[in-house]
């Protein structure tokens, strides 16, 4: 025989690189989880370290190699049925924390991956060996040569046999010409004899009975604290400890959390763990491993028998393969066997005995046996000559490992040799072997080495979304029970008797279980009093206790948690994966305790593309006016979204925050076409909460709290008004009353004399309100298998910021469902709102009079009396504080009802009819009363009053709105194919008509009826009718294959009797498509990281019906008379020619985008969207001979170009947990043609290649600062005819005409917001939840004049920053120079206009949820109180003391800048409240 060195390499490769890109695993304290942690259910790396090179001259020729199988799922059904019988009773019995809730979720996720499984390979185990296979072809070329023999064994289980096959077919596509034979063989798991009779090493080391045991389990006892662990998971530790060992569950808990993370599965579980508990864990299954594969001196004899009888195989089978040319000998087999030969050759780490049983955490390290780690023993021989090339080559191989000793091991035949002499017969030499010994005891370089690679990836895990929670169909292994009495079959559907395929029945404490077929039905065989527990997809588990009954109707119910993941959409409801549409989906959860008087203003900063602005902060006035993807309108057409509510169209501030479910905004063409012609400026769905199936329960829902103002004006006071008045004076030539003797005494005259001296702080008196604000809600859910029923009651009562300003509202609302039968659903719905608003007549000039008006004003005498003021002002300070002057009172009732029924003929089709009437109500009642002011303050009564006599007008309107619609709808499923059909009708009516009535000189004015007035030529009436209806017909087909391309497309056929017959109807078509690209086979590994992405597309058409008036085809005629020949004569007139070609605003909207997630953790939406409006009505020029106003026509057109990204992240740390919420929108608004006209409105313009509502001011250049510069001005470029002197403004002259008046006005910006932003925090731990949400805009201007900002204006007051204003000694002052005979300053210019951008502190809210041990003591089911602040702070450079957010009040019509001063300012409010759930 040739001289042959049998050179063993025996090694484990330990995990060196991470599986994938995910950070590395974290424990619930925020460390790094140890790989040792891991322990035998780490994943074999990707990356390993090379093998040691052959000696020098030596070529490798044979392989041995013994490899433990690849990953593979849990041993033993037990321990998933384990963790999952636990957490079902702990649910049932509402015992779980909200990481309770969690686990059990992500277990029901992922377990079907595993169910039926158990000890199975996974895909990562298969593609653990073919790595290991590929390296073993490159690394050994010389031992698997062409045509070589290759034979490979396994144990007798199917992990190591598909191990096997994985390994060989890779190793045969790398080497194709290599002979492989394959067999079973048991040898290689001397652990178990097959046979079911124990062996003396099952009784001894493997038996729950073995003596080492006992040791064990107080070892366990003692080393972990399960309390802590428990106490996270469920909210009652008491009834942890009955229902399970804890320790049992926090170790059970613990090998699912290694399981998964060494799958690929993504939950994150190591993070409920601290790093100590980890440890420990970790340390009591090394101890296990140590007792039964180890050298623990009580097992290791029976440990050593079993190992030495493999490595002895390995030696015999070497010597036969080598006498007949065998190449390689591949074993799979087991963790066990490998720790076993390890220590029995002594291998480093693995030899030392622990005495105690702390050491053995430190001294037995199972984490180096890895997934799929393998020993190879690598036989060399003397190799060929070389060439010196290659001798190079390998002498830097062999440089490369010569820092590892070769060690040689002289062995005899191993089971004559006691175990604790063959560890000592290892040494460390530099000796040659002899090579005349027989091959079965020579092994030289048998080191057992470990190395680690630098890491060029870090493992990690990212846990599921706490707002993605899934529920998956739990799938038991089917056993045969042991006792059984009978059969039993039934039917699994939902809420609306629609079958669930695929629900989960199981017998609860059993392996027992079916699912249910296509058709929700299942056949189980069952024993009378025991329980099944039905779960689904997104519903709520059931338990049902079985009687003598053979067949049972099972219904269950939506998991609100759930709702996320299904969006609502036109007519119907989608998976959010699978939507092809752009909408935004919010849950009531972001706002849901807030204190939310109007829920217009709840959207703000929520959903990217929507924009809500509040004009201000008025009780029952404080609505917002919301706009999606622009304004696509300026011909007077409403440019407000759709709102339905229930699918009914309503008022969104007419609903209750907490009745809410969900909302949906569509915002694209695709998602709201099926609305057509109302659906042009984007549609908001409202869902409201139902009742479950099965349950009673009460909620109260309560805050008080008080209001502010946000920031009001801070103006000067008596002195500096003085100081300031006196410089316009100078500045204009005239000599000024206040010297500075008169401003020295004047204060101290005003405390001697204050009628002659008089001081007043009007927002000091004006603002006496108490704001006191407090909302209370009472709802109640009853449910039985037949009937549901959920009832809300809401009252809401809320002060303003001054005296006699209050908003009462009062909700009711009661939803009920009927299951008549299994085919056929009835839903009743009734909804009741009366508001009440109260103010004083003059409350709207208050906030714009205390802004404006000087402080030396006389409004009180001394003796308490009020006294006049002249020129037409009213003094309002009476109004405020006393109450009188009379009342403006807005009363506003809807009673609203939706009844539908619902049929299903068979299983596939749905057909429904539905009736929604709707009455609403308003009166309007403003009194106004004479008020007595004194002349003086000896009771002289003025002759001047408020009002030259009193009076009441009054108008009532009532409306009817009927809706009423029919749908079919189809679901069917071919193989992978999914259909999704639906077809419908509606007809909807509008009756509005309105009374009003007005009479004054009331001589009674306690009596305040319109009957009580004056009987005389001043009484007034008036009236109208206006009628309207739509009829529609529309359908959508959706289609998918395997949830992987998705295509919608939806037509809407809407006829509406506003326009002529000729144009009556229009179509508005759209269609979407998607690709779920992370659904494609060849994504399947990139999963891990990119859980989800999807592109998307979008194009289809819109109607605005809502333009102009309801009769905008019509010619209008004008009814009056004419006096004559002491007749009255009536007269009918025509005063605007009409056009009857009018139709519909068109819009046509295109939309791309993608929806990303990542880790499951990390959500990203982004859309481009072109928006363009066609057919909007103008009123062209005409001929001024006509003698008629100018007719509507379609003629303007406008573009919204965007985009908008919206980020969500989540995640949770042990008991704390995070989430952030951030969007962003970007649209740019442009009209392209206005037929080359345009309209101005003061300083708004409309006109081509401009957006709507620009701003149309002079520009201006700066500040004249010498006099040189000022006859300049003069002479060359004079200004509005009037003499500029230094310190005045300076205007661009916009037409070159060498002179500055109005005709140098040009758009300089823009009132409409480019940018808008909104960004919400949310933190918890335990029960302690922190939430904040910030919101804004940017690139938005603003234009304010007047005595609001500016100084010197007749009547008005200065504000503090007039203090710096422009004289010679002050340049640079911030303001021109003061002066009241000059209006140039005043000029309508860009030195007034503002940015209007800003970034504010929304809401803020801190709450905290009851421990169960608290709510159980006070016998209620939960507890939460919590202190909320709305509107903090605002970062802007808008004007000192006005709010930005009214710079753009954002209204149907558009943005307009009214008297923003005069406004009632945006309130701050600060409220505490408690939600009780009995």
């Amino acid at each position: 025989m040739k001289r042959v060195l049998l050179l063993l390499s025996a090694f484990v490769c330990a995990l060196t690189a991470a599986v994938s890109c995910s950070p590395e695993p974290r424990t619930a304290d925020g460390q790094v989880v140890p790989k040792r942690v891991m322990g035998v259910y780490r994943p074999y790396p990707e990356a390993v370290a090379p093998a040691p090179g052959a000696p020098e001259g030596y070529e490798p020729f044979y392989i041995s190699h013994y490899g433990r199988h690849g990953s593979r799922h849990l041993l033993y059904d037990s321990q998933y049925l384990f963790v999952h019988d636990i957490f079902s009773k702990a649910a049932a019995a509402d015992k779980l924390t909200k990481t309770g809730q969690k686990i059990r979720k992500d277990f029901l996720k992922v377990y079907p991956q595993f169910e039926g499984r158990a000890g199975m390979l996974t895909r990562i185990g298969a593609a653990q060996h073919r790595a290991i296979a590929r390296r073993m072809a490159e690394q050994y070329p010389t031992a698997l040569a062409p045509e070589a023999a290759v034979r490979a064994s396994t144990s007798a289980t199917s992990r190591t046999q598909e191990s096997m096959e994985a390994f060989c077919a890779q190793l045969q596509a790398c080497c194709p010409s290599l002979r492989i034979t394959c067999s079973t063989d048991a040898a290689l798991n001397p652990y178990s004899t097959g046979s079911g009779i124990p062996t003396e090493y099952d009784l001894r080391v493997k038996s729950p009975d073995a003596e080492w045991r006992s040791d064990f389990k107080a070892f366990c006892r003692q080393q972990i604290d399960a309390e802590p662990f428990t106490a996270r998971i469920f909210s009652d530790t008491d009834y942890a400890a009955r229902l399970c060992d804890p320790i049992a569950l926090e170790r059970g808990i613990f090998y699912l959390a290694i399981h998964f993370r060494g799958c690929g599965i993504d939950t994150d579980w190591l993070r409920l763990f601290t790093l100590d508990e980890l440890c420990t864990l970790a340390a009591c299954d090394a101890y296990t491993f140590y007792m039964e594969k180890g050298p623990a001196a009580e097992t290791s004899d029976r440990t050593w028998a079993l190992s030495a009888h493999i490595l002895d195989k390995v030696l015999t089978d070497a010597e036969k393969d080598i006498a007949d040319g065998t190449a390689a000998n591949l074993r799979f087999g087991h963790d066990g066997c490998i720790m076993a030969l390890l220590t029995l050759m002594g291998a480093d780490g693995w030899t030392e005995e622990a005495t105690t049983q702390e050491e053995i955490a430190r001294a037995w390290d199972v984490s180096q046996i890895p997934m799929a780690c393998n020993l190879q023993w690598i036989f060399s021989r003397i190799g060929r000559r070389r060439t010196a090339r290659e001798d190079t080559s390998q002498r830097n191989a062999v440089t490369a490992t010569r820092h590892r000793p070769e060690w040689t091991m002289q062995l005899e035949r191993p089971e004559t040799i006691p175990h604790r002499a063959v560890r000592h017969r290892f040494r460390n030499t530099e000796q040659r072997p002899d090579t005349k010994q027989p091959l079965t005891t020579l092994l030289t370089g048998a080191e057992f080495y470990t190395t680690s690679v630098k890491k060029t990836n870090k493992m990690g895990k990212h846990s599921t979304s706490l707002k993605l929670l899934l529920s998956v169909v739990f799938i038991l292994h089917l056993l045969s029970a042991a006792a059984q009495s009978g059969r039993i079959t039934g039917t699994v559907s939902d809420a609306d008797g629609k079958p669930l395929p695929g629900a989960a029945v199981v017998v609860s404490g059993t392996p027992k279980g079916t699912i249910a077929d296509n058709k929700g039905q299942f056949t189980l065989s069952v024993a009378e009093g025991e329980t099944l527990v039905v779960t689904f997809l997104g519903f709520k588990e059931k338990h049902v206790k079985v009687g003598r009954q053979t067949s049972l109707s099972i219904t269950l119910e939506p998991d609100e948690n759930l709702l996320e993941d299904v969006v609502v959409v036109g007519y119907d409801t989608q998976k959010k994966v699978n939507l092809t549409g752009s909408v935004s989906s919010i849950s009531t959860k972001e706002f849901a305790r807030r204190p939310i008087t109007q829920l217009s203003t709840a959207l703000q900063g929520i959903a990217p593309g929507v924009t809500v602005t509040t004009a201000g902060g008025a009780p029952g006035a404080d609505s917002g006016n919301i706009q999606i993807r622009g304004i696509g309108s300026f011909g007077g057409s409403d440019s407000s979204p759709l709102v339905l509510i229930d699918g009914v169209e309503g008022d969104l501030n007419s609903v209750d925050a907490s009745q809410i479910d969900q909302i949906s905004v569509l915002k694209d063409a695709a998602s709201a076409a099926i609305y057509g012609s109302r659906a042009a400026n984007g549609v908001i769905l409202i869902t409201t909460k139902r009742a479950d199936k099965g349950k009673f329960s009460v909620t109260y829902r309560g805050y008080v709290g008080w209001q502010s103002p946000v920031v009001y004006p801070d103006v000067v006071n008596a002195e500096e008004y003085m100081l300031l008045s006196r410089r316009a004076s100078e500045n204009d030539g005239a000599t000024s009353l206040y010297t500075d003797e008169y401003i020295v005494n004047y204060r101290r005259n005003n405390y001697l004399d204050p009628d002659a001296y008089p001081i007043i702080d009007w927002q000091d008196r004006l603002m006496t309100g108490n704001g006191f604000t407090h909302n209370h809600t009472l709802s109640m859910s009853a449910g039985s298998e037949r009937i549901r029923v959920m009832t809300s009651l809401g009252y809401l009562d809320q002060n303003g910021i001054i005296k006699n300003a209050n908003f009462k509202r009062y909700n009711l609302r009661n939803n009920m469902d009927i299951r008549m039968n299994d085919r056929l659903n009835f839903r009743l719905d009734i909804a009741a709102t009366y508001s009440r608003r109260a103010a004083n007549p003059y409350q709207s000039s208050v906030f714009g009079f205390m802004n404006s008006k000087d402080p030396l004003m006389l409004a009180q005498w001394s003796d308490g009396s009020y006294a006049p003021f002249t020129g037409g002002t009213v003094n309002p300070l009476p109004m405020i504080e006393q109450g009188v002057g009379g009342n403006n009172i807005r009363q506003n009732g809807t009673l609203k009802a939706s009844a539908a029924l619902e049929y299903k003929p068979v299983q596939w089709l749905t057909l429904e009819v539905k009736a929604a009437p709707q009455f609403t109500a308003v009166k309007t009642h403003k009194f106004v009363d004479l008020v007595e002011y004194h002349s003086d303050p000896y009771g002289t009564v003025s002759k001047t009053s408020n009002a030259e006599y009193n009076s009441l007008d009054e108008t009532v309107t009532a409306s009817w709105n009927g809706y009423y619609h029919a749908t079919a709808a189809a679901a069917r499923q071919f193989g992978g194919h999914s259909f999704k059909l639906l077809l419908g009708a509606s007809y909807e009516e509008y009756d509005y008509y309105s009374l009003g009535a007005y009479r004054q000189e009331f001589a009674y004015p306690d009596y305040e009826v319109i009957s009580a007035g004056g009987d005389n030529e001043f009484k007034d009436n008036s009236g109208s009718r206006t009628q309207m209806a739509l009829g529609s017909f529309f359908g959508r087909i959706n289609y998918n294959f395997k949830e992987r391309y998705l295509f919608e497309a939806n037509l809407r056929y809407d006829g509406s009797s506003r326009f002529v017959r000729k144009n009556r109807w229009s179509a508005f078509p759209s269609f979407s498509a998607a690709w779920r690209v992370t659904e494609e086979p060849f994504m399947a590994a990139a999963r891990k990281t990119l859980s989800e992405f999807k592109i998307r597309a979008s194009y289809g058409t819109l109607g605005n019906q809502n333009i102009n008036s309801y009769y905008p085809a019509s010619q209008l005629l004008t009814i009056s008379s004419i006096s004559a020949a002491n007749k009255i004569y009536p007269i009918v007139a025509q005063n605007s020619l009409a056009n009857e070609d009018i139709t519909w605003e068109t819009t046509y909207m295109t939309d791309i985008g993608f929806d990303a997630t990542l880790w499951n953790r990390l959500s990203i939406t982004a859309d481009y969207y072109h928006k363009k409006t066609d057919g909007i009505l103008m009123q062209l020029d005409i001929p001024s001979s006509i003698g008629l106003g100018a007719p509507y026509q379609n003629a303007g057109v406008v573009t919204n170009d965007g985009w908008e990204v919206s980020v969500g992240y989540n995640n949770s740390w042990g008991n704390f947990n995070f989430g952030v919420q951030a969007n962003l929108s970007d649209v740019v608004n442009e009209i392209v043609d206005m037929k080359g006209t345009y309209g101005t409105s003061g300083v708004i313009r409309n006109q081509e290649g401009s957006s709507i509502n620009s701003l149309y001011l002079l520009k201006c250049l700066g500040v004249v600062q010498t006099q040189e510069q000022a006859d300049w001005m003069n002479e060359k470029c004079p200004q509005y005819n009037q003499i500029t002197r230094p310190g005045d403004l300076v205007y661009e002259d916009y037409n070159h005409d060498n002179k500055i008046d109005d005709s140098d006005k040009q758009i300089v910006g823009s009132l409409i917001p480019r940018y808008t932003y909104g960004l919400t925090l949310n933190f918890g731990w335990k029960g302690i939840n922190l939430s904040a949400q910030f919101q804004g805009v940017g690139k938005a201007d603003a234009y304010i004049s007047g005595a609001y900002t500016q100084p010197c204006v007749s009547g008005g007051t200065f504000q503090k920053g007039h203090l710096d204003n422009w004289t010679p000694d002050n340049p640079g002052a911030k303001y021109p120079r003061l002066s009241y005979t000059s209006d140039l300053n005043k000029k309508p210019s860009t030195f007034w206009m503002a940015d209007a951008s800003y970034c504010r502190l929304k809401n803020l809210q801190l709450s905290y949820t009851f421990p169960a041990s608290v709510t159980k003591a006070l016998r209620v089911q939960g507890l939460m109180v919590y202190a909320n602040a709305t509107n903090l702070f605002t970062i802007s450079n808008y004007y000192d003391g006005y709010d930005p957010e009214t710079a753009y009040q954002g209204g149907s019509q558009g943005a307009t800048t009214g008297s923003i001063g005069n406004n009632y300012p945006l309130v701050s409010t600060y409220t505490f409240g408690v939600e009780i759930k009995f």
